[in-house]
C-alpha cells in the first residue's frame, strides 16, 4: 500500500483530479477512503483508475444507508 500523505494532509483546493490520481497510482496500489457524506470523491477516483489498477475505493458515509 502506498503512503503519500500523513494524517494531517488533506486535498482541499481545486485540483486536476485525473492528474492527481495518476500521480498517486504511479507509487503503487492504494486504498482510497472518502470521508465525505456523499461519496463523490470515491466515485471520481473510481472512474479515474485504469482497468488494470488493483487500488480500491471505499466510502465511509452515504445518504442512502
Amino acid at each position: 500500500m502506498c503512503k503519500l500523505f500523513s494524517g494531517r494532509d488533506i486535498v482541499s483546493k481545486y485540483t486536476n483530479f485525473s492528474k492527481l490520481v495518476n500521480y498517486i497510482e504511479i507509487k503503487g496500489p492504494c486504498l482510497y477512503i472518502d470521508l465525505g457524506p456523499s461519496g463523490t470523491s470515491a466515485t471520481f477516483v473510481k472512474y479515474n483508475l485504469t482497468t488494470t489498477s488493483s487500488s480500491q475505493t471505499f466510502q465511509i458515509m452515504t445518504p442512502f444507508k
